[in-house]
């Protein structure tokens, strides 16, 4: 029997379903054919979805849906952008048909209800530009007061939202201070970097290690034995000068190739120098990998370390730079205002000096490095000197030969030859950026429309300052061309005509030495 009722049930709503009509409750045969569903009962009724005000909220519809409200005691509906009460909070007008040939209006409003003779079939209108309800041969009411007040709201596209509402009265809203701003400087010590991100912490970024880390250092070391003597400047280059009766010339260039250096020695045979392995063995790769599923990136540098970013909310842009006059950092905060952070004080601050010091009774020279450490030196018969050093310009070597000629080396095209390049290039019309690393390989980003918070930090190498900006990517700020730049140099240099070497120190005091006839050194 059981199975008998299973069937006919089926049978019921798959007819229902091929019909595409469904009528519950009495006289189920019977259907409006403009109906989908119908509900039929003298005795039941229609029960909703019955919800709190905070259940309903939760709920995103499709536009009329509708919900019992049990807090407020009414039927909701979904506009589509919230949820409006269907009850009736203020007066209503009603029409009755007296079935006598008259009809009767009841404003609502507590007044008479006024009664229409209409015994003649009169046309009843309604104009709803002036919310007039009328008969054709006359009489009327007035609805216009009846009629719903609207809101809205526009933007001014200043930063700046007017809102209007149903009384006709306007709220302007200013969003404009809504964002935080980030500011960086150089603390009153003159030896920190303090930061101010967007939620207003503030980092302090001690700079001692860094310049203690990038500063170089120089010694002079005598060879008792040899009768030679070893000058490291601050670039690391070192020269051994032999104060033997050598006279012959080397010279060094940049072969045509880019790619080697061509080293004439004193007995003119010629030895090359192979860059290549050495600019690969310093050059490091950087990956930037989008992950679309959680909205991170995730930035691997050139020292191995990976920081994982969450662009789920980006706000605008700023930026941190090494001026051009390797003595600045320029950052522009949200702003686009520029702050220049002088770094002399900090780099003046941290750096040790070093001192040479001639004793004329004794023929010896005294050497103090930044560690403290003293080298004494006995110059004896010295001569003139070579030198190779970097270029101001950190661009060329300088080579200055036996008879003091300097030949400059350009090492740009070497770089550029044996150097691998990245790119980020933004498509604005797509919202993507396209970052290609150093083995070519491209990594496609959608930013959207995101922003996220900026963070400044000193990375673990103590030689770079690691950024992150709003969008996500890391830039890296090598400040050793800013140390190097700021940091004093010592300087010997040779009189031929008195046979004298003048140092200067990084104070800027100079010490003479009178080395007697003196010849130059190759190294």
């Amino acid at each position: 029997m059981k199975i008998s009722y299973f069937f006919l049930i089926f049978f019921v709503i798959g007819t229902s379903l091929v019909r595409s009509q469904v009528k519950i409750g009495d006289r189920p045969q019977s259907i409006d054919s403009s109906s989908l569903l119908e509900l039929e009962s003298t005795d039941k009724v229609l029960v909703i979805t019955r919800v709190s005000t905070a259940e309903m909220n939760a709920i995103t519809s499709l536009p009329g849906g509708i919900v019992y409200n049990i807090d407020d005691n009414c039927v909701f509906q979904y506009t589509g952008i919230a949820w409006e009460s269907l009850c009736e909070t203020g007066t209503s007008v009603s029409v009755i048909e007296n079935n006598d040939g008259t009809l009767t209006i009841d404003l609502g409003n507590g007044s008479a209800p006024i009664t229409f003779f209409g015994t003649d079939n009169q046309i009843l209108q309604f104009d709803s530009a002036t919310g007039i309800l009328s008969l054709e041969n006359g009489g009327s009411v007035n609805l216009s007061s009846f009629s719903e007040t609207l809101t809205f709201i526009t933007n001014n596209n200043d930063g700046s939202f007017t809102y209007s509402d149903e009384n006709g009265g306007t709220t302007n809203i200013d969003i404009s201070d809504f964002e935080t701003l980030t500011t960086i400087a150089l603390n009153t010590n003159g030896i920190s970097l303090d930061y101010t991100s967007e939620d207003g912490n503030v980092t302090n970024l001690d700079l001692s290690t860094l310049v203690a880390n990038l500063q170089t250092l120089t010694t002079l070391v005598a060879n008792t034995t040899t009768g030679e003597l070893t000058y490291t400047g601050e670039n690391g280059i070192s020269n051994t000068i032999n104060v033997s009766d050598l006279e012959t010339l080397t010279e060094l260039s940049l072969n045509p190739d880019n790619i080697n250096l061509d080293y004439v020695d004193e007995d003119g045979n010629t030895n090359q120098i192979d860059l290549t392995n050495a600019v690969q063995n310093l050059q490091t790769l950087t990956t930037l990998v989008a992950n679309t599923n959680t909205g991170e990136l995730t930035y691997t540098g050139e020292n191995g370390i990976s920081n994982t970013i969450d662009v789920s909310d980006l706000e605008t842009l700023t930026s941190l730079a090494l001026n051009a006059d390797n003595t600045n950092l320029d950052y522009v905060d949200e702003d686009g205002s520029t702050n220049q952070i002088n770094l002399t004080t900090a780099v003046q601050n941290l750096e040790t000096l070093t001192t040479l010091v001639e004793n004329t009774t004794t023929g010896e020279i005294t050497y103090t490095d930044e560690d403290g450490s003293t080298s004494v030196i006995n110059v004896g018969d010295l001569e003139t000197l070579t030198s190779l050093a970097l270029n101001a310009d950190n661009t060329n070597l300088d080579y200055v030969d036996e008879d003091g000629s300097t030949n400059q080396i350009n090492l740009t095209t070497a770089v550029q030859n044996l150097e691998t390049l990245t790119t980020l290039v933004e498509n604005t019309t797509t919202g993507e950026i396209t970052y290609t690393d150093e083995d070519g390989s491209t990594s496609v980003i959608n930013v959207g429309d995101l922003e996220t918070l900026t963070s400044l930090a000193l990375n673990a190498d103590n030689t770079n300052l690691d950024y992150v900006d709003e969008d996500g990517s890391t830039n890296q700020i090598n400040l050793t061309t800013a140390v190097q730049n700021l940091e004093t140099l010592t300087t010997l240099v040779e009189n031929t005509t008195t046979g004298e070497i003048t140092y200067t120190d990084e104070d800027g005091s100079t010490s003479v030495i009178n080395v007697g006839d003196l010849e130059t050194l190759t190294s």
